[in-house]
């Protein structure tokens, strides 16, 4: 059915005449925007001009969306791209918040107690045993947080089409732990995806105790 949709839609753009292109394309529609100034609510579009009263002065405003969003739970703070989709469920104790992108996933596990260094080894153990009957050992390593260096294991699982890399960090923060855990698809087993790539950058770079 596509197809053939697909199919009629090229023979009817052949039978019209061209005629003059008014608006170039777009990948997307900007987002919508509401603004309340001095009391009056505006409505808007992101990246466009938005003509304004206050004062008694006419002005025109240019609202515009940053390319990160800020996480701000568990007691920790960090900067993600906008794009990547946001669930939250807490369950026997544990609060979980999970950023998906297109490539990679992040997870982010508050625990009832315990310490977050002898946790994340746990956590990335479960995974890994969650996923194939023969899991590899966790490997230690070391991550930037912010301004520190912290402790963390990364360990890759693979299957005759899929290689799964796995990355757990763990921080105490107001008092429990939290386990930071990253999922990346890669091509490879030692590769990493650009996505994966810029969410760490981003993470090393912004991350805070809050």
């Amino acid at each position: 059915m596509i197809r053939q949709l697909c199919a009629l839609a090229a023979l009817a753009a052949a039978a019209t005449p061209p005629g003059p292109i008014t608006r170039p394309p777009s990948d997307e529609p900007p987002l919508r925007l509401t603004i309340e100034l001095d009391g009056r609510t505006y409505d808007g579009e992101a990246g466009r001009e938005l003509e304004v009263t206050a004062g008694g002065k006419k002005l025109t405003l240019r609202v515009g969306l940053k390319d990160t969003r800020v996480f701000a739970e568990a007691g920790i703070r960090f900067e993600f791209e906008r794009g990547m989709l946001w669930d939250f469920h807490s369950e026997d104790g544990v609060d979980s918040w999970s950023l998906e992108g297109k490539s990679c996933i992040a997870l982010v596990q508050r625990l009832a107690e315990g310490e977050a260094e002898d946790l994340a080894p746990i956590v990335l153990r479960e995974i890994l045993a969650s996923s194939t009957d023969d899991a590899p050992e966790p490997e230690k390593t070391t991550v930037t947080l912010g301004d520190r260096q912290v402790p963390a294991w990364r360990a890759s699982v693979e299957s005759e089409d899929l290689v799964e890399s796995w990355l757990t960090i763990g921080v105490q923060a107001a008092g429990r732990p939290v386990v930071i855990s990253l999922q990346d698809f890669p091509d490879e087993a030692d590769g990493v995806t650009d996505e994966i790539r810029r969410f760490r950058a981003l993470l090393e770079k912004t991350f805070r105790l809050q």
